[in-house]
This record gives C-alpha cells, sequence and structure tokens, in this order.
C-alpha cells in the first residue's frame, strides 16, 4: 500500500494513531494523564421568531421554557426557509395527517422506558460530576443562564468544562420539566458545536417524554449530524404534536428510508402543495428521499441564488453526499465548522479544513486530530497541502530530537491566524510531551510547554521547570498551570512585563489574575500589584458579584456557566483581567484546581 512503511512509523508513535476517526463522538478526556489520574475512557437552532428553521448561528431566546397552552401556538411552530421570503407562510392542510396513522412508529415499551430523574452520558467515574450538581438549585436562573451563553466560547478548557457538566448524569433543578432541561443542555452543546455529544444528550430521552421545546431541540441537533435516520423514531410524534413543517417533511424522508417509496412520494406531494419546504429545501428534501430504499430519484441542487445557511441545508447536504459552496461555511458560526469536523461522511480534506477552529475552541482532543490527521496520510484524496502537514507531523513523532522539532515548528509556523496556529499546538501535545528536557531544546521552550498545556499535560510540562528561565512564557505558564507551589513576586512579575509585547501588555495582566486567583502571589497586597500594571483585577459589574455568590453557595453548576459566561468572544483580548481573576478564584474554591489552573495557562498564553 503506498505510504504504508512512512505509516507504520506513526502508528509506532505512542499509539496515538491507534483510535479511530469514529472517536470524536464523545468528549475528550478531560483530566488527562498529566494530571496525575487515569484519563477517563475517551467517550468520545432552536427558536424561530421568522418561522425559518433552526438556524446554525442562531442564538437561543432569552425567556425561560415553557409549556404552550392549547390556545396558544407552539413554540416550535416553523416553516422551512424558502429563498424567496415571500414565500415564507404556514399552510396547514386538513389532509395534513391522513398517512399519520400508517406511519412508522417506534414504541418503547413501559417496562423499558427510562426515567428523567436522572440524565445524562457520564458518570463521575468517568469525569462526569456529582448527580446532585443542580439539585435543589434555582432552575428558572439556570435555565436563563443557559440560555443567555453566546458559544463558542474563546477558551478551550472553558468548553471542556462545560462540556463535561452538561454530559454528567444530574438531576434537573427545581421547577424545571425534565425534558426541558436536557433540550437547554443540548441546545448549549450544539452551540459550543458538540453536535455529536448533543445527539447523545438527546436520546437519552424516550420519544414518549419528549416536550415541545425538546423536539424543536432534537431537529438540529439530528440535522447537525447529518443522521436522517436518527429523528425517524420521532418523527411523526413531533410533526403531529408540533405541527412544525420541518417535521412534517422528515415523516416523509422517514417513509423513504423504510422503503415506503410510494407512501412518500404520495407524502412529499402533498408537502409540495402545502409548501413545507420550497426552494433548494424541498430539493434536498427530495433527494433525501431518493436515497432511501428503492429510491430512483435523481435530483440536481443549485447552490447559484441561494442566500443563508441553516441547520437542514447543511444535514441533508452531507447526508446525501452533497457538498455545500465553502461560502455558506465561512459565513456561518465556528460550532458549523465544528459540526462538520465531527461527521464521519464529510471528505478528509473538508474535515481538516475545519478541524483547526474545533481544536482551539475544545470540541476536538489532541487524540482525535492527530488521528484525523493520521486517516488523511494514505487517503488518495488528500491534497498536497494536507500531506505535507501529514509529513511533518510524522516526522514530529519518528525523526531525531532536531528533525522532532523542526517538524513540529514547521507545523507552528504553517497557520496564519491565532485559532489556527494555536490548534497546531493541539495536535503536537504528545509529540512534544516525548522531547527529554535538555539544553539541546531549551531555544523551543516556550512553545514545547504551550504544547503540552493545551492537552493538560501538566505533569510533563513541570519537567521543564529548571529549564524555563524567569519572565519567559514557559516559565509563566509552568508556574500557574502546573501543581508546583512556588510564589511568584514582584520582581517575578517585572521580569515577565519587560519582556510582554502582547497588546496593553495583556499577558502580564493574565498573569498577575491567574496567579492571584490561585493565590501563589507572594506579596499580600494583590490590590498593589493590581494596580501597579492596570490589571483591574477587583472591578466589579453584575457579573462578577453572581460569581462570588455561587462561591459562597458552594454552586458548582452555577460557578462554571458563569466562568464560561466571562470567556465569551471571538478573541482573548476581549476578556479582561478581572475575568480571568474572579474564574480562577471561583473554579478553586468549588474544588476545580486541576481547570482552574489550565484555564489560567492558556489566557497567559493565548492573550
Amino acid at each position: 500500500m503506498k505510504h504504508s512503511h512512512k505509516y507504520s512509523l506513526l502508528l509506532a508513535a505512542g499509539t496515538l494513531f491507534a483510535l479511530p476517526a469514529a472517536s470524536q463522538d464523545a468528549p475528550e478526556s478531560l483530566l488527562p494523564p498529566g494530571f496525575g489520574e487515569p484519563a477517563p475512557p475517551p467517550l468520545e437552532t432552536p427558536d424561530n421568531p421568522n418561522n425559518n428553521p433552526p438556524s446554525p448561528t442562531a442564538l437561543p431566546d432569552s425567556a425561560p421554557p415553557s409549556r404552550p397552552s392549547p390556545s396558544q401556538p407552539s413554540d416550535s411552530e416553523s416553516n422551512i426557509a424558502s429563498d424567496d421570503p415571500s414565500k415564507q407562510r404556514d399552510i396547514i392542510e386538513n389532509d395534513a395527517d391522513e398517512d399519520a396513522d400508517d406511519a412508522p412508529r417506534y414504541i418503547v415499551p413501559a417496562a423499558k422506558q427510562r426515567s428523567l430523574g436522572v440524565v445524562g452520558v457520564i458518570n463521575e467515574r468517568q469525569g462526569g460530576f456529582e448527580q446532585s450538581i443542580f439539585k435543589e438549585r434555582d432552575g428558572a436562573y439556570l435555565t436563563r443562564l443557559i440560555k443567555s451563553l453566546k458559544a463558542p466560547f474563546i477558551s478551550r478548557w472553558g468548553t471542556i468544562l462545560t462540556r463535561r457538566l452538561l454530559m454528567s448524569k444530574t438531576l434537573a433543578p427545581n421547577d424545571v420539566d425534565g425534558a426541558d432541561w436536557v433540550a437547554e443542555r443540548s441546545w448549549l452543546l450544539l452551540r459550543m458545536g458538540e453536535s455529536v455529544n448533543a445527539r447523545s444528550l438527546v436520546q437519552q430521552v424516550d420519544a414518549r417524554q419528549y416536550s415541545n421545546r425538546l423536539y424543536k431541540v432534537a431537529m438540529p441537533t439530528f440535522l447537525a449530524n447529518g443522521d436522517l435516520a436518527g429523528f425517524c423514531p420521532l418523527a411523526d410524534t413531533a410533526a403531529r404534536k408540533t405541527d412544525d413543517n420541518s417535521w412534517k417533511m422528515s415523516r416523509v424522508i422517514c417513509l423513504s428510508l423504510s422503503g415506503e417509496q410510494s407512501r412518500a412520494t404520495s407524502l412529499l406531494n402533498q408537502g409540495r402543495r402545502g409548501q413545507w419546504a420550497t426552494g433548494v429545501d424541498y430539493l434536498l428534501a427530495e433527494k433525501a428521499i431518493g436515497a432511501g430504499t428503492n429510491g430512483r430519484r435523481a435530483v440536481k441542487i443549485e447552490w447559484a441564488g441561494v442566500k443563508g445557511f441553516n441547520a437542514w441545508r447543511h444535514g441533508l447536504s452531507i447526508a446525501t453526499g452533497v457538498k455545500p459552496p465553502e461560502r455558506f461555511y465561512n459565513i456561518s458560526g465556528r460550532h458549523v465548522r465544528s459540526w462538520l469536523v465531527l461527521a464521519p461522511m464529510t471528505s478528509v480534506n473538508d474535515r481538516i479544513l475545519s478541524s483547526y477552529a474545533a481544536a482551539a475552541t475544545g470540541t476536538l482532543s489532541n487524540r482525535a486530530m492527530v488521528d484525523l490527521f493520521a486517516s488523511a496520510y494514505e487517503d488518495d484524496d488528500a491534497n498536497a497541502s494536507i500531506r505535507e502537514l501529514t509529513n511533518f507531523l510524522n516526522r514530529a513523532y519518528t525523526a531525531d530530537l532536531e528533525g522532532r522539532i523542526s517538524a513540529m515548528t514547521a507545523l507552528w509556523n504553517s497557520r496564519d491566524n491565532e485559532l489556527s496556529r494555536y490548534s497546531m499546538r493541539v495536535l503536537t501535545a504528545r509529540a512534544a510531551a516525548q522531547i527529554t528536557p535538555s539544553d539541546l531544546a531549551r531555544n523551543d521552550i516556550d512553545a514545547l510547554v504551550s504544547s503540552m498545556m493545551t492537552a493538560g499535560l501538566d505533569m510533563q510540562a513541570k519537567k521543564w521547570r529548571a529549564f524555563a528561565d524567569a519572565g519567559t512564557p514557559a516559565w509563566a505558564q509552568i508556574l500557574v498551570g502546573t501543581d508546583i507551589k512556588d510564589s511568584i513576586s514582584s520582581s517575578d512579575i517585572d521580569d515577565f512585563y519587560s519582556q510582554d509585547d502582547s497588546v496593553s501588555a495583556l499577558k502580564t495582566a493574565m498573569l498577575i489574575a491567574g496567579a492571584a486567583g490561585l493565590g501563589r502571589l507572594e506579596d499580600e497586597n494583590v490590590q498593589v500589584i493590581s494596580d501597579q500594571y492596570d490589571a483591574g483585577l477587583f472591578k466589579e459589574t453584575a457579573w462578577s458579584k453572581s460569581i462570588n455568590n455561587a462561591i459562597n453557595r458552594n454552586d458548582k453548576g452555577a460557578v462554571i456557566l458563569l466562568s464560561v459566561a466571562g470567556l465569551q468572544g471571538n478573541s482573548w483580548s476581549k476578556v479582561p483581567a478581572f475575568h480571568l481573576y474572579n474564574i480562577v478564584k471561583a473554579l478553586d474554591a468549588v474544588g476545580l484546581n486541576a481547570e482552574a489552573r489550565m484555564i489560567a495557562a492558556e489566557a497567559i498564553d493565548r492573550a
């Protein structure tokens, strides 16, 4: 096989390529071996005021979820968007449900139905949180908080921590319907880019226990994964209960997938008359129907003149092998790139192109990213630039010391923006950890330590302490990111400040914030140091008061959610130092010291 002798070298490099690409289906190890404990086993858009289908870039509404009364339209009612806004309407024909009794049904016996008491995917032994983390908490407050978060977050470790929380097997808070609570957790995961994990969570609820809110979230969740068969157990009931046109169209697709082509055609014609879908959305549905058993439809999708992108267009395209123009993904949020990289049916070129944002924001682990690049190593469809990157990655594990560092340096310098450059640090994390600390690698210590810390390999990074000169980025990350208890003095801060080339000395402010939050500043008067470097650590806002109140209540769940609320934005330059100080202090106070250290180190590295 072509290049097989080289690929064997990759397989030998610490078995990093042994995990299949499908292992991205679950959260990465959230407390990796570097934290001193065995890593848990890798596991691996809904509000619609304009009656459009869920949009990948839509933000959640701010009102708490509620079940619609019989006299009010469901909040799930929506039309699949037409290319022509003037054609958008909500026509419900009298015979809309004429085939409902004959539609495919998926019944779970009562004895086998799962309880909504505790819902989640991972338990404490797998890296999750305790079941009671939300118990007896203010459900309305937590729901509003989750809905207000603008994901994806700028912090890789903030994403990892939030994913653990949302995927944990937990009780719902007070006064919140269990299915609605699952919906809000899943919807946040989806906005974070965690399409596979969002699907895993909605699938923890049996179809008969779905609320309208959960139906509303489930549709874009399955579409984000391109999983058309996944929504079939829900389609019939959802179409009748919500009267949502996208769910009506899903019934047609499911009939086709089950081999009922004649009935699917009849219902499709009904959908065309009722304008359940129009334009390219209708054509994509027709193409999906043609992909079903005995389907014989040849449908050509034309994207010229199509404006906007949404979950329906993304999901049906990747499910039927249609490649939307790149311009649609360029105008969508970073989370949609993560959906694309997690979809195994997409091309290796598209997945690697999308992996940079996914890795930098925390959706893709080091192991999963290395796996992805390994899959491209022998893929004849991989383009030349991707092949070059895989060759560098091969050398990063197999060459001599000089060659390995040279290859990693080439990877680190191969990207042209902060997100993609940081993703290359994620890619090389375990290759960097295999470098033995020595004077020979001293010139590259900053990048090597940064790379290790992206994967939480703090024990390996700590070994470089003796080679890290005071005031350097590696020194700063080691002192706040590892369990070393060395205090940081004012003169240490001066040394770091003198070498700080960041805008407005933001790295220095982040060092002060992280060290103060962890209690590692030598000087007792943190206020003086904060004022001296204009760090502003003690600024008070409604957010800072909320997170400090959560500390006083020992409310770990709220602390985590409020922490990522302080890590929103498109750049670390948008995160003020007082946010980091409060986040690190709060996480440390509720027993999340390792996570506090990782976020503190990341902030210094990326500011």
